[in-house]
């Protein structure tokens, strides 16, 4: 395929829509993620403690569509900025936001190139399943995205059933991303460095393990971050299955039986590693990704995966045909940014 007919499709790619943002600031002392200015003169809101700046990129649609271009990323698949993943507010008020939210996103991209994900309020599955429902028959949003844990949940813990049940019978992918992760490592910016992959990698473990997958063979997830460390222990995963009796709890086959339910972007910073991931997974099974706008972001993402050196067809399948089929995405795109 000619390269100027093949679409770049951003799969991490991360918004932040602006009337969320005002109504968060309408409600003043009573938000229920507080939202201040910071020193900079720019924003910050406050989640579980600690504070997560609001960058202009975030929700600045003019400077987006500018550093798409530059990236050479045709169109993308926005995802809620993972701050709104606010599984530490009360149900109700997390439910409030999360509607909120994806109303906001599915305005963004009505006469856009653009697919948009939504969020639900993951500490009450049943209502999560409820918002997972109305966002895609109503809000026809393509996926939903998730955090790596439910507060001190992990993802196989029995009490979520209903969300993963509802995610497999709508047909609706899930996005894993992380949101504060292992605090413990404050040096170095390893809390980024080595805590988001890790996050990802237990996430990819408990669907796994727990069963949640082998019980939904419907089911699609999207790991964020190349699937953090899952791509290369899946060998150890798949020893330990063998010669241990704590991976058979909910699991009759091996880990790696699994993965063509697992999807991975290819946020790595590294072509060998890239390559790699592909390898393994399957070029069917990874998709073009940015992280966009933050500073982990990957700067030239369809560069890296033309360093990559991935081949001509496995290089169209995670620039765009992957995308398209994980999200049910149109062949062909139209429409601004």
């Amino acid at each position: 395929m000619p390269e100027a007919s093949i679409r770049a499709i951003d799969c991490h790619n991360h918004y932040t829509p602006s009337e969320v943002l005002a109504h968060l600031r309408s409600l003043g002392d009573t938000s229920p993620i507080p939202i201040e200015r910071s020193e900079d003169g720019g924003e910050r809101v406050q989640l579980d403690g600690r504070w997560f700046p609001v960058q202009p990129e975030q929700y600045d649609n003019d400077r987006r569509r500018r550093d798409l271009e530059r990236m050479g990323v045709t169109s993308a698949v926005l995802s809620p900025t993972p701050w709104l993943l606010a599984y530490r507010l009360p149900a109700q008020s997390a439910a409030a936001l999360c509607r909120r939210t994806n109303e906001a996103m599915a305005a963004a991209v009505a006469s856009s190139k653009h697919g948009a994900m939504g969020i639900v309020p993951l500490q009450d599955p049943t209502e999560a399943a409820a918002v997972l429902r109305e966002a895609g028959s109503s809000l026809r949003l393509v996926a939903i995205e998730i955090g790596c844990h439910v507060g001190d949940l992990e993802l196989d813990d029995p009490s979520l059933a209903p969300f993963w049940d509802a995610a497999e019978e709508e047909g609706m992918p899930l996005y894993l991303h992380p949101v504060g992760s292992l605090h413990r490592l404050s040096r170095y910016y390893l809390a980024n460095l080595i805590g988001v992959p890790v996050d990802t990698t237990i996430a990819g473990a408990s669907l796994i393990f727990g069963g949640v997958l082998a019980k939904r063979p419907g089911l699609r997830v999207l790991l964020s971050h190349g699937g953090g460390a899952l791509p290369y222990l899946l060998g150890r995963w798949d020893h330990g299955f063998e010669v241990r009796p704590e991976g058979h709890v909910h699991i009759s086959d091996s880990p790696r039986a699994y993965l063509d339910q697992v999807y991975f972007d290819s946020v790595t910073h590294d072509p060998k590693s890239l390559r790699f991931l592909v390898e393994l997974a399957g070029a069917a099974n990874v998709v073009l990704g940015s992280d966009y706008p933050f500073d982990m972001a990957e700067r030239d993402p369809v560069g890296g995966i033309r360093a990559a050196a991935l081949g001509p067809d496995n290089e169209q399948a995670v620039l765009e045909a992957n995308a398209v089929r994980l999200f049910r995405l149109p062949d062909s795109a139209g429409g601004d940014c």
